[in-house]
């Protein structure tokens, strides 16, 4: 009965325990439903891109956000939700519609409260007013076309890459797609405006080419038409540029640029060298040459041992596009890269002729006017220029057409290596049967400058009563501590003229003068400018100026000397660590000093003498002596007890 009682009671504890537990759960995962659903009301993520949506007030604050997923390349569409007591403000997302990209996009529609008339100035003579909900608003998609056209007709072109300014802004960089599009975006017409875009055609891809070879504008005017209640749209162009065509319609406008196949098939061979000509106007002895081997081929030939510079020196460079063939060619562009240690001299007239380039995180190169942010050069200069063939059974030195390009060397960026890598290649160059020779790189090394500074003591004048020993130490002991033992009976008597020697050398690659050196005087030494003619006192240390004409070649040192007096008592002994750097320097090339040993100290140490040592030695062998007599003692006593016993 007992175990009947025991074994019910059981039952009833884990059935309340599984209830509560149950309830618990089930608690636990309606909360997470519920969690869930709310973080999942929007889009579904079915997509490896991601479009996202921010709804914000003319002061930027937020009032909504979607996301929408998709397949990168696929098209995707949004539209301007309803907000109560707001309206539309500004023009709609120029990226309301396009395709998903590997980069999260960000689509941002604008809102104001309502019944707000808002003032926005488009220039500095005219203003437009903007009143919520007056007039009726169109929409314009705006696409670039490339195209080929041959003989059998009219062939989209993909992957033409692309670059859309709207008036000095760039809005837009992308290539076309299969169908031979690029969805620039979504034009707003709601006011009385003139907008000007600025496209501009990178590439082409394939045996093609270009019909526009220059940037070319498009004005979009826009006007109220009372009679019609719409507004009307018309474009402005240059209608002579061969190759463009412009549409408008009440929906789109697209914009077409045409392409001819490339029609020459010749084994066309240019080769490129890319070379340092001068450095600060000294000719760099480098200039190519052409090397025919026994079976006919032919390569590019420079000097490659690596070149020295300093910082702030001008390089100045030579691009030359050697013809290779026996058959006359024209030229293509050229790309540089600009690597770090080299910065675009953009003010040198030389290079007018030259573009900057960012490269962004998609690998798209993005015309800049800022040279901290420029990494590429391109040029079309000899796109158009005609090289004459190369006749290697008569000629040993192959046609070419060069141009040149300045740097300015920049140490600021630089690895500590101190190597700099820069590279020059032919762009468009699609026909052409060896493009072993369409790239080329120019290798510089950056000197350093270095100054170290050692500090030492030459010598120690010892005072005692009136009496005076020198003691003689010297720049070799200079690692070795320095200490001196003073009689207890002679501490208030005894004072120290400490003669310290500091030694400046030059370790680095470039001559350097230490402007000014600064000795930072230690508590209880004190400084005598009598004894130091060449040194002054300024708050705490003192400094000196004695060198600031020596200019020190890579491996030349000079030395100079300060007295520092040192008048002892009890208070005063134990060790005094006296500092010293280079606390100015110059060079011809205002470069930083690489390491930080511009610095250096030595220490002193002063001790008492008080024959407490030998005292404390004598104690200890007395205690040591009498330990062992009595520990012998002891030993034999117990010894003679045992035989005794026996």
């Amino acid at each position: 009965m007992k175990k009947n009682k025991k074994s019910i009671a059981i039952m009833i504890i884990v059935s309340i325990f599984s209830f509560v537990l149950f309830f618990t759960l089930a608690l636990a995962t309606t909360e997470f439903f519920n969690v869930s659903t709310r973080n999942n009301a929007g889009p579904v993520n079915n997509g490896n891109s991601k479009v996202k949506i921010e709804y914000v007030t003319n002061a930027n604050e937020t009032l909504g956000e979607d996301t929408i997923y998709g397949n990168t390349g696929e098209w995707y569409e949004t539209s301007r939700k309803h907000f109560e007591n707001y309206d539309r403000y500004d023009d709609e997302p120029l990226n309301k519609k396009g395709f998903f990209t590997d980069d999260e996009t960000v689509v941002v529609y604008k809102y104001i409260k309502s019944d707000y008339i808002s003032s926005k100035v488009k220039n500095d003579n005219e203003v437009s007013i903007d009143i919520a909900n007056q007039k009726n608003i169109r929409e314009l998609d705006m696409k670039i076309k490339s195209v080929v056209t041959t003989d059998e007709g009219v062939t989209p072109l993909k992957n033409t890459e692309f670059i859309i300014k709207k008036e000095s802004d760039i809005i837009k960089t992308g290539k076309t797609e299969n169908n031979g599009e690029l969805y620039v975006g979504t034009i707003t017409v709601k006011d009385e405006i003139e907008t000007t875009y600025l496209i501009e055609e990178q590439f082409v891809e394939g045996d093609y080419i270009k019909e526009v070879n220059q940037p070319f504008s498009v004005k979009i005017i826009k006007k109220w038409n009372e009679q019609n209640s719409k507004y009307d749209v018309s474009l402005q162009y240059d209608k002579n540029i061969k190759g463009l065509d412009i549409s408008l319609d009440d929906s789109e406008m697209v914009i077409t640029v045409n392409h001819k196949k490339n029609e020459v098939i010749s084994t066309t061979d240019l080769g490129l060298q890319y070379f340092v000509k001068s450095i600060d106007g000294v000719d760099a002895n480098r200039n190519p040459h052409i090397n025919i081997e026994e079976n006919g081929n032919i390569s590019l030939l420079k000097e490659t041992e690596t070149l020295k510079c300093e910082n702030n020196q001008k390089i100045l460079c030579e691009i030359r596009l050697y013809n290779l063939d026996n058959t006359d060619t024209l030229g293509k562009g050229i790309k540089v890269k600009i690597p770090n240690g080299l910065k675009f001299n953009k003010d040198d007239s030389i290079n007018s002729i030259w573009k900057m380039y960012k490269e962004t995180e998609s690998g798209v190169l993005v015309e800049t006017e800022n040279c901290d942010e420029a990494n590429y050069l391109i040029s079309d200069k000899l796109s158009q220029v005609k090289i004459n063939g190369f006749d290697k059974t008569s000629s040993k030195d192959a046609n070419y057409k060069s141009v040149e390009v300045s740097f300015i060397v920049n140490e600021g960026n630089l690895g500590a290596e101190r190597n700099i890598n820069t590279t020059a290649e032919i762009i468009d160059n699609v026909n052409d049967v060896n493009k072993n020779n369409d790239k080329d790189e120019e290798n510089l090394y950056v000197k350093y400058f270095d100054l170290q500074i050692e500090k030492y003591i030459e010598s120690i004048e010892v005072n005692v009563d009136g009496e005076s020993k020198t003691q003689n130490i010297g720049f070799d002991k200079k690692n070795q501590i320095t200490k001196i033992d003073v009689p207890s009976s002679k501490l208030d008597k005894t004072k120290l003229n400490i003669t310290y020697g500091i030694k400046v050398t030059n370790i680095g690659e470039i001559a350097g003068i230490p402007l000014e050196i600064t000795d930072y005087i230690p508590d209880g030494l004190t400084f005598d400018s009598s004894k130091n003619e060449n040194w002054y006192k300024e708050n705490n240390c003192i400094k000196t100026t004695i060198l600031n004409n020596k200019k020190l070649q890579p491996g030349e040192s000079e030395t100079i000397t300060v007295i520092l007096d040192w008048n002892l008592n009890k208070s005063s002994i134990g060790e005094k660590i006296n500092n010293a750097e280079i606390s100015l320097y110059y060079n011809d090339s205002d470069s930083k000093d690489v390491t930080d040993d511009n610095k250096d100290s030595k220490s002193i140490i002063v001790t008492v003498k008080t024959g407490a040592v030998t005292y404390t030695i004598t104690i200890l062998t007395v205690l040591c002596v009498a330990t062992i007599v009595t520990y012998t003692i002891k030993k034999n006593r117990k010894g003679g007890v045992g035989k005794h016993d026996k």
